[in-house]
Protein backbone atom coordinates (compact mmCIF):
# COMPACT_ATOMS: atom_id res chain seq x y z
CA UNK A 1 0.00 0.00 0.00
CA UNK A 2 1.16 3.55 -0.63
CA UNK A 3 1.51 6.43 2.06
CA UNK A 4 -1.44 7.78 3.50
CA UNK A 5 -2.76 11.27 2.06
CA UNK A 6 -2.75 13.58 5.26
CA UNK A 7 -0.67 13.40 8.68
CA UNK A 8 -1.71 10.82 10.71
CA UNK A 9 -4.92 11.78 13.68
CA UNK A 10 -4.74 11.70 16.81
CA UNK A 11 -6.06 8.31 18.69
CA UNK A 12 -8.68 10.04 20.33
CA UNK A 13 -10.00 11.42 16.90
CA UNK A 14 -9.86 8.00 15.19
CA UNK A 15 -11.82 6.74 18.51
CA UNK A 16 -14.23 9.41 18.42
CA UNK A 17 -14.85 9.38 14.52
CA UNK A 18 -15.62 5.25 15.15
CA UNK A 19 -17.66 5.76 18.16
CA UNK A 20 -20.08 8.28 16.05
CA UNK A 21 -20.26 6.53 12.76
CA UNK A 22 -20.85 3.00 15.06
CA UNK A 23 -23.89 4.74 16.73
CA UNK A 24 -25.50 6.07 13.58
CA UNK A 25 -24.78 2.92 11.33
CA UNK A 26 -27.68 0.79 10.87
CA UNK A 27 -27.26 -2.57 8.44
CA UNK A 28 -24.17 -4.12 9.02
CA UNK A 29 -20.26 -4.21 8.08
CA UNK A 30 -20.63 -2.70 4.57
CA UNK A 31 -22.27 -0.17 5.61
CA UNK A 32 -20.36 0.54 8.05
CA UNK A 33 -17.03 0.20 5.81
CA UNK A 34 -19.23 3.09 3.98
CA UNK A 35 -19.19 5.39 6.68
CA UNK A 36 -15.75 5.21 7.42
CA UNK A 37 -14.90 5.67 4.30
CA UNK A 38 -16.50 9.04 3.94
CA UNK A 39 -14.93 10.12 7.22
CA UNK A 40 -11.34 8.63 7.06
CA UNK A 41 -10.69 9.27 3.28
CA UNK A 42 -13.13 11.82 1.54
CA UNK A 43 -13.65 14.11 4.67
CA UNK A 44 -10.15 13.89 6.23
CA UNK A 45 -8.13 12.70 3.72
CA UNK A 46 -6.05 10.09 5.84
CA UNK A 47 -6.66 7.38 3.77
CA UNK A 48 -6.48 7.30 -0.02
CA UNK A 49 -9.11 5.40 -1.98
CA UNK A 50 -6.61 2.77 -3.17
CA UNK A 51 -5.44 1.84 0.45
CA UNK A 52 -9.83 1.95 1.40
CA UNK A 53 -10.21 -0.98 -1.15
CA UNK A 54 -7.28 -3.09 -0.35
CA UNK A 55 -8.51 -2.80 3.25
CA UNK A 56 -11.90 -3.28 2.37
CA UNK A 57 -10.31 -6.45 0.60
CA UNK A 58 -8.16 -7.64 3.63
CA UNK A 59 -11.40 -7.40 6.27
CA UNK A 60 -13.50 -9.12 4.16
CA UNK A 61 -11.37 -12.10 3.77
CA UNK A 62 -10.35 -12.54 7.45
CA UNK A 63 -12.44 -14.40 10.01
CA UNK A 64 -14.97 -12.67 11.88
CA UNK A 65 -17.13 -9.14 11.50
CA UNK A 66 -16.24 -6.55 8.84
CA UNK A 67 -17.16 -3.68 10.52
CA UNK A 68 -14.83 -4.83 13.82
CA UNK A 69 -12.06 -5.97 11.00
CA UNK A 70 -12.46 -3.07 8.54
CA UNK A 71 -11.95 -0.68 12.15
CA UNK A 72 -8.96 -2.24 12.94
CA UNK A 73 -7.32 -1.95 10.33
CA UNK A 74 -8.10 1.52 9.40
CA UNK A 75 -6.84 2.05 13.39
CA UNK A 76 -3.57 0.42 12.39
CA UNK A 77 -3.00 1.62 9.16
CA UNK A 78 -2.96 5.80 10.75
CA UNK A 79 -1.57 4.99 13.91
CA UNK A 80 -0.37 1.32 14.57
CA UNK A 81 -1.81 -1.06 17.20
CA UNK A 82 -2.61 1.83 19.50
CA UNK A 83 -4.99 3.32 17.21
CA UNK A 84 -6.30 -0.68 16.15
CA UNK A 85 -7.21 -0.76 19.36
CA UNK A 86 -9.20 2.59 20.07
CA UNK A 87 -10.69 2.35 16.60
CA UNK A 88 -12.31 -1.19 17.36
CA UNK A 89 -13.42 -0.33 20.71
CA UNK A 90 -15.18 3.15 19.31
CA UNK A 91 -16.74 0.61 16.65
CA UNK A 92 -17.77 -2.17 19.24
CA UNK A 93 -18.75 0.09 22.02
CA UNK A 94 -22.40 1.18 20.05
CA UNK A 95 -23.07 -2.19 19.01
CA UNK A 96 -22.83 -3.12 22.58
CA UNK A 97 -24.88 -0.06 24.14
CA UNK A 98 -27.87 -0.20 21.67
CA UNK A 99 -28.28 -4.07 21.92
CA UNK A 100 -28.23 -4.44 25.79
CA UNK A 101 -31.09 -1.15 25.14
CA UNK A 102 -33.07 -3.25 22.60
CA UNK A 103 -32.15 -6.03 24.88
CA UNK A 104 -34.22 -4.69 27.95
CA UNK A 105 -37.07 -3.23 25.98
CA UNK A 106 -37.51 -6.05 23.39
CA UNK A 107 -41.08 -6.58 23.91
CA UNK A 108 -41.98 -2.65 23.39
CA UNK A 109 -40.32 -2.33 20.57
CA UNK A 110 -41.13 -5.49 18.47
CA UNK A 111 -44.70 -4.87 19.21
CA UNK A 112 -44.39 -1.40 18.00
CA UNK A 113 -45.36 -0.88 14.81
CA UNK A 114 -43.46 2.86 14.59
CA UNK A 115 -40.47 1.05 15.33
CA UNK A 116 -40.84 -1.54 12.43
CA UNK A 117 -41.52 1.36 10.07
CA UNK A 118 -38.31 3.03 11.21
CA UNK A 119 -36.35 -0.62 10.14
CA UNK A 120 -37.92 -0.34 6.76
CA UNK A 121 -36.67 3.01 5.92
CA UNK A 122 -33.41 2.35 7.25
CA UNK A 123 -33.19 -0.86 5.12
CA UNK A 124 -34.42 1.53 2.59
CA UNK A 125 -31.10 3.64 3.09
CA UNK A 126 -29.00 0.89 3.71
CA UNK A 127 -28.86 -0.51 -0.24
CA UNK A 128 -28.36 3.28 -1.10
CA UNK A 129 -24.99 2.94 0.76
CA UNK A 130 -23.93 -0.44 -0.13
CA UNK A 131 -24.66 0.64 -3.61
CA UNK A 132 -22.65 4.22 -2.78
CA UNK A 133 -19.30 1.95 -2.18
CA UNK A 134 -20.03 0.20 -5.03
CA UNK A 135 -19.87 3.27 -7.26
CA UNK A 136 -17.17 4.79 -5.23
CA UNK A 137 -14.67 1.96 -5.37
CA UNK A 138 -15.23 0.89 -8.68
CA UNK A 139 -12.82 2.66 -11.33
CA UNK A 140 -9.94 1.96 -8.32
CA UNK A 141 -11.22 -1.59 -8.05
CA UNK A 142 -11.54 -2.50 -11.92
CA UNK A 143 -8.24 -0.57 -12.91
CA UNK A 144 -7.45 -3.92 -14.61
CA UNK A 145 -9.15 -4.80 -17.71
CA UNK A 146 -9.63 -8.51 -15.98
CA UNK A 147 -11.87 -6.49 -13.40
CA UNK A 148 -14.40 -6.07 -15.82
CA UNK A 149 -14.85 -9.53 -16.43
CA UNK A 150 -14.45 -10.96 -12.72
CA UNK A 151 -17.11 -8.97 -11.36
CA UNK A 152 -20.33 -9.88 -13.25
CA UNK A 153 -18.78 -13.42 -13.00
CA UNK A 154 -18.84 -12.80 -9.21
CA UNK A 155 -21.90 -11.26 -9.17
CA UNK A 156 -23.83 -14.06 -11.14
CA UNK A 157 -21.81 -17.06 -8.96
CA UNK A 158 -23.51 -15.19 -5.52
CA UNK A 159 -27.04 -14.46 -6.94
CA UNK A 160 -28.00 -17.56 -8.91
CA UNK A 161 -25.70 -19.82 -6.37
CA UNK A 162 -26.75 -18.57 -2.89
CA UNK A 163 -25.21 -21.64 -1.22
CA UNK A 164 -22.04 -20.97 -2.93
CA UNK A 165 -18.99 -20.37 -0.49
CA UNK A 166 -17.47 -17.03 -0.58
CA UNK A 167 -14.49 -17.93 0.54
CA UNK A 168 -13.96 -20.38 -2.91
CA UNK A 169 -14.72 -16.71 -4.46
CA UNK A 170 -12.10 -14.90 -2.60
CA UNK A 171 -9.56 -17.34 -3.26
CA UNK A 172 -11.02 -18.06 -6.96
CA UNK A 173 -10.12 -14.32 -7.48
CA UNK A 174 -6.75 -14.12 -6.04
CA UNK A 175 -5.41 -16.88 -8.43
CA UNK A 176 -6.56 -15.24 -11.16
CA UNK A 177 -5.27 -12.38 -10.14
CA UNK A 178 -2.14 -13.99 -9.46
CA UNK A 179 -2.22 -15.95 -12.95
CA UNK A 180 -2.76 -12.60 -14.73
CA UNK A 181 -0.16 -10.86 -13.25
CA UNK A 182 2.42 -13.43 -13.77
CA UNK A 183 1.06 -13.86 -17.53
CA UNK A 184 2.00 -9.87 -17.65
CA UNK A 185 5.32 -9.86 -15.95
CA UNK A 186 6.04 -12.49 -18.05
CA UNK A 187 5.57 -10.38 -21.65
CA UNK A 188 7.51 -7.03 -20.15
CA UNK A 189 11.06 -6.48 -21.06
CA UNK A 190 13.92 -5.93 -18.24
CA UNK A 191 13.96 -2.30 -19.14
CA UNK A 192 10.24 -1.77 -18.48
CA UNK A 193 11.48 -2.46 -14.96
CA UNK A 194 13.63 0.95 -14.99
Amino acid sequence: MEKTAQPHPSLLKIFLITLRVGFFTFGGGMVMFAMLEREFSDRQGWLTKEEMIDLLAIAQSLPGVIAVNSSLLMGYRLAGTLGALVAVLGSVIPSFVVLAFVAIFYDAFITNPYFAGALRGVQGAVVGLLVSVLLSTRKKSFSARWGYILFPAALCVTIFIPSFNIVFLLLGGAAIGILVNFVLMKKRRPEDYE
